[in-house]
Formats: C-alpha cells, sequence, structure tokens
C-alpha cells in the first residue's frame, strides 16, 4: 500500500517526535512497510534527520496520511486485506505482538 503523507507536525505525546522531525514532508508518497495493533501504519523514513536513519521504521497515525494506492499482500502464508484510508483495525489482519514508536521518540538526555 502506498500513503501521502498530509500532516507532518501532530505529536500524540509530548515526548513522541512528529512526522517532520524524522524527515517527511507535506507530499511525500511512501511505501507501507508494516501495521501495529493500534491501527498505525509503519513507514520506513526517506531522509536521515539528528533522530533516525534511512530505512528506520517510522509510525504513522491515521489523519498524517492518505491512502493512494491499495492492495492485496500475500507474504509466507499471511494474508493482508487492505487497510481504509481511516486505518480501522481489521481482525483479520495478523496481530503483530507489539508496534513499538520508539523510532519516534527522543533520545533522553
Amino acid at each position: 500500500m502506498k500513503i501521502e503523507i498530509i500532516d507532518v507536525d501532530y505529536r500524540p505525546e509530548v515526548d513522541v517526535l512528529t512526522l517532520g522531525e524524522c524527515g517527511f514532508e507535506v507530499g511525500d508518497v511512501v511505501e507501507v512497510s508494516g501495521h501495529c495493533v493500534d491501527g498505525n501504519l509503519l513507514i520506513k523514513a526517506i531522509r536521515g534527520t539528528e533522530f533516525v536513519s534511512v530505512g528506520n521504521e517510522v509510525s504513522a497515525s491515521e489523519h498524517e496520511y492518505k491512502v493512494i494506492e491499495e492492495c492485496d499482500l500475500d507474504k509466507a502464508n499471511l494474508s493482508y486485506r487492505p487497510i481504509t484510508s481511516t486505518a480501522t483495525q481489521h481482525s483479520s489482519l495478523p496481530r503483530p505482538a507489539e508496534c513499538l514508536r520508539s523510532h519516534r521518540f527522543t533520545p533522553s538526555t
């Protein structure tokens, strides 16, 4: 699935980085690399910053993106159904044990 970033300033918690601080810009189109139990999507950083390196996984909340291309995936006998643009959690999706947002937390000093 491909998504377009539409908000880079949302900060869900005080100690969590924004997508902008992770190098994303409004209008960036990226491939989804995973799904979180809480409904967020995982995307890979496309620019390095002081907080992330290119390729680090970063979570995106439902209002930070819009879906521009949906698809069915069948990898390792796990079937994924397309996710709607509201990123609603589907019971038929495999549920990862956890979804760490560690790449969006600021380093402790």
